[in-house]
């Protein structure tokens, strides 16, 4: 048997660990609850100042602007962070993640997002998450916020979640598998 110490003085954790670890923990979104989300009213643009972000385990933080013009002819915008771990990661070099915006007439029109089990051993993989959804209007030139996720506790561990469950609590809950 061979095992591999993640939170032990002295070994090597890697990021495939950590990131199975935390996305064991919380859902996919932004740490900060997306303070960093800026849209400059009558404008089609919006720019992300700052922030962590979750997706399947994997933070990322936003340390210079993000700019995103948006198409006023267009109803619906989405910006999705992707990981994709056949990138490359080094010290000098990062380009396993990044955000990507979309745009759609239709609410129902947007592709669905790719999620690839990345935190398997041994998988190349992309993993995608919503980062925002807003509406467009057309008369004013401003977009509006429709979800922002924030990521949150997942269910962890008992039997099963109770009936007056409040949001942001933490249960427990037990697999019956």
């Amino acid at each position: 048997m061979s095992l591999r110490g993640i939170t032990f003085d002295y070994q090597v954790p890697t990021a495939r660990s950590f990131r199975s670890i935390f996305g064991t923990i919380l859902s996919d979104g932004w740490l900060d609850g997306g303070k960093g989300i800026q849209i400059p009213r009558s404008s089609p643009e919006m720019t992300i100042k700052g922030g962590y972000f979750i997706a399947n385990g994997g933070v990322v933080q936003i340390d210079e602007d993000l700019h995103f013009i948006v198409d006023p002819s267009t109803q619906y915008v989405r910006i999705v962070m992707r990981i994709d771990t056949s990138q490359p990661s080094t010290r000098s070099t990062f380009a396993q993640a990044s955000f990507v915006m979309e745009q759609s007439n239709t609410l129902n029109g947007f592709r669905s997002l790719q999620q690839d089990a990345i935190n398997e051993y041994d998988v190349t993989g992309v993993y995608e998450a919503e980062a925002f959804l807003g509406t467009v209007s057309q008369q004013f030139h401003n977009i509006t916020p429709l979800r922002i996720p924030s990521a949150s506790p997942k269910l962890l561990y008992g039997d099963t979640l109770p009936n007056d469950a409040i949001e942001g609590t933490i249960f427990l809950v037990r697999s019956t598998e």
